[in-house]
């Protein structure tokens, strides 16, 4: 792109007409700072002026017979005027009114045409403050943007079709000819053209359905350079010489004495997929997928362990000090008898073991070092770096991952998710990676009984966790709250642990939440693990890395609040021993009947890999996480449930050209590259290096 253009699509939307301060800064905080913001922000929806009364809105057209004023029973007048239309009488009825409007407007025995939501009053068709539109805008397409506060349609549309007039022809092209000739995509501004002036309503249903050449141009363009992106990624590993670890066999039978269990098939075939890359001279990049309780932890102990036989040093890097704790805690069992040793770094490590521990790691007299985001600040230098573990990456960003990377040694990284990735999704966001998948338990696990209750079966839900709440065993309660909010309804920990206090008189109940202190955490967790506590009311701090082996009871209030691959994530804290554990959600007051059925499903379905698929049907792509991963990309025009055959077909085409042309060289490429660095300049180098 050439740069004047640019920087004339980059003004401010302040040049646009009827733009005052408020409404730009309003549009700025809606994410419409600049003109090439505001052309390619689409309408959310469409509607077709028309007199037929299937829609929510029509038009009732006819003559003007009369009007009066009314007053209603809470004393407020209202304005009414009687329309006689082909059909019969109906009603225009406005509750706000003067003088100048609407009575200036209506003329007895002239014609008129009201717009708006139709329903029925005094037994009759009626529209409440109808539009009085004119005759030549009947059978047309209006569009509807969403807009922030009080920004009217109005306002809005007439800067935006200023801004089509002027600035549009200076969008430059984005996608080669060659792919627009091959999917018969129309220009891009035709394109944009189109999606804000359809024209007419089977141009509008095709927008919307997904179905128009317009939109699938602008979806497709979306998910190629994506898949583009992710591919020159992947390229970058393979260019990036890594460690070519020794594995033979006798070492893996010295490893196999050490492990707690047998491994399952699925685990077994995870381990041959990373030995295979850690022999390679390329860089791992690996992504390890797993259920709750599948076993991914031990499959990264073994390669740790590998990696430690080599004379390297192995890194696992947790979101959370609880997930951080319990792998060092499991890692130190594991080490024992090993010759090898461990160490834990996180934020609360008191400064002067801080300083000890970076020593140690420096000098290579640690092998296995545990913690959060303090593993990968400047100052801790590692001795010989070879292997590194990312847990629950989807908490991590492109830039978490290159700050280790970077720490020297060129290190095969593992990344790990409990969240079971559905395959669609898993190419549009992991793309550059490879694939590992635990797909099975191991033996002996039972699954937990789920039930579904609603806010009024509360009374009920106390009893079944009073009848299953054996001797011995520990429940949770958990709550998506720390604290009551007036302009929330969500319910809150501290104030709900006096209730199950009251529910529960001869057990024993403990408070955890993200705001306490990390050492009142770390008791709070070990007087649970102990038994010193029965019921630990808590946030959903505990979703990961809390090991209770004797919790066989979990309530979680709100349910309908979160999504079903979190609720999965909580419903894996119990079933972590040979007796049958029990979930039950509690849906809010408020929950539609959809949310319900979702909660439903829970009841069905065990596996995290089939409610994936669920959740990221009902919710779409943007909430599957439940949070704002770093480095995920939001879809402006995409939606990978509705568009997986474009996903297939961009990854294609992608794929092809990175493997033809592996650095864009070629003067055919010359716009891939281009579009590239203006959409991605400012981690150019991030996404080259993954």
């Amino acid at each position: 792109m050439s740069g004047d253009t640019e920087t004339r699509l980059n003004s401010s939307v302040n040049v646009l007409p009827g733009f005052g301060t408020k409404t730009v800064q309003a549009l700025e905080k809606f994410g419409i700072s600049t003109v090439h913001d505001i052309i390619y922000a689409l309408p959310m929806r469409y509607e077709h002026i028309t007199t037929a009364l299937s829609g929510d809105r029509a038009v009732l057209a006819g003559t003007f017979e009369r009007s009066m004023i009314v007053r209603t029973r809470q004393g407020k007048q209202m304005y009414q005027a009687i329309f006689k239309g082909e059909a019969g009488f109906f009603y225009g009825v406005w509750l706000h009114f003067n003088r100048q409007f609407p009575d200036s407007l209506l003329n007895a025995g002239e014609s008129y045409h009201l717009y708006g939501s139709v329903t029925r009053y005094n037994g009759v068709l009626a529209i409440f403050h109808p539009e009085l539109l004119d005759a030549n805008e009947l059978g047309s397409v209006r569009r509807i943007y969403s807009l922030p506060g009080k920004l009217s349609q109005k306002v809005y549309q007439k800067a935006l079709d200023s801004a089509i007039a002027t600035y549009l022809p200076q969008v430059e092209e984005t996608l080669p000819e060659t792919l627009r000739i091959a999917y018969k995509y129309p220009d891009i501004h035709d394109s944009l053209h189109t999606l804000h002036h359809p024209q007419t309503e089977a141009n509008a249903k095709l927008i919307e359905g997904g179905e128009h050449p317009a939109l699938l141009r602008m979806i497709y363009e979306e998910l190629f350079y994506l898949q583009l992106r992710l591919f020159l990624r992947k390229q970058s590993y393979m260019r990036e010489s890594g460690l070519a670890f020794d594995i033979p066999h006798s070492m893996l039978e010295e490893i196999v004495p050490i492990m707690p269990f047998k491994l399952t098939a699925a685990q077994r075939q995870a381990l041959r997929e990373i030995f295979a890359d850690m022999k390679s001279s390329y860089q791992m990049n690996r992504l390890l997928q797993g259920d709750v309780g599948s076993g991914k932890t031990i499959v990264a102990f073994v390669a740790c362990m590998v990696a430690a036989k080599n004379g390297f040093q192995s890194v696992i890097l947790a979101p959370t000090e609880v997930l951080a704790e319990q792998h060092y805690h499991n890692l130190s069992k594991f080490l024992q008898g090993t010759g090898f040793s461990a160490c834990l770094l996180t934020g609360s490590v008191k400064t002067k073991d801080k300083r000890q521990i970076k020593e140690a790691i420096a000098g290579g007299d640690v092998q296995f070092i545990v913690g959060t985001h303090a593993i990968i600040q400047d100052d801790v230098v590692f001795s010989k770096l070879g292997f590194a573990v990312i847990d629950e990456q989807h908490r991590f960003g492109v830039k978490q991952r290159k700050a280790l990377m970077d720490k020297g040694f060129t290190p095969d990284i593992l990344l790990m998710t409990a969240t079971p990735i559905p395959r669609t999704l898993a190419l549009t966001y992991y793309g550059d990676l490879e694939m590992s998948v635990i797909d099975s338990m191991p033996p002996g696990r039972i699954p937990p009984i789920t039930k579904a209750f609603r806010e009024l079966q509360l009374a009920e839900m106390f009893r079944y966790v009073e009848e299953h709440l054996n001797d011995g065993d520990r429940a949770y309660f958990v709550y998506p709250a720390i604290e009551d909010n007036e302009s929330s309804t969500l319910k809150s920990v501290t104030q709900n642990v006096k209730n199950v206090q009251r529910q529960f008189p001869k057990k024993r109940v403990g408070l955890l939440h993200g705001k306490m202190k990390a050492d009142e955490k770390r008791q709070m967790l070990a007087d649970f693990q102990s038994g010193a506590i029965d019921i630990l009311v808590s946030t959903t701090v505990v979703e990961v890395g809390v090991d209770v082996k004797d919790a066989t009871i979990i309530v979680i209030e709100n349910a309908d609040r979160f999504g079903l691959a979190q609720l999965h994530q909580l419903r894996g804290r119990v079933g972590r021993n040979d007796k049958q554990s029990h979930c039950l959600l509690v849906a809010s007051s408020e929950v539609s009947e959809t949310g319900f059925r979702r909660l439903r499903a829970m009841e069905q379905f065990t596996s995290g890999f089939k409610l994936a698929e669920l959740d990221l049907e009902l919710r779409g792509q943007g909430d599957f996480f439940g949070i704002k991963q770093s480095g995920m990309p939001e879809f402006q025009f995409a939606d990978i449930v509705r568009d997986v055959d474009i996903v297939k077909r961009a990854r294609a085409d992608a794929q092809a050209i990175v493997s033809s042309d592996p650095h864009l060289d070629d003067d055919s490429n010359k716009l891939l590259r281009t579009v590239l660095m203006s959409r991605w300049q400012d981690e150019y180098e991030l996404f080259l290096v993954g």
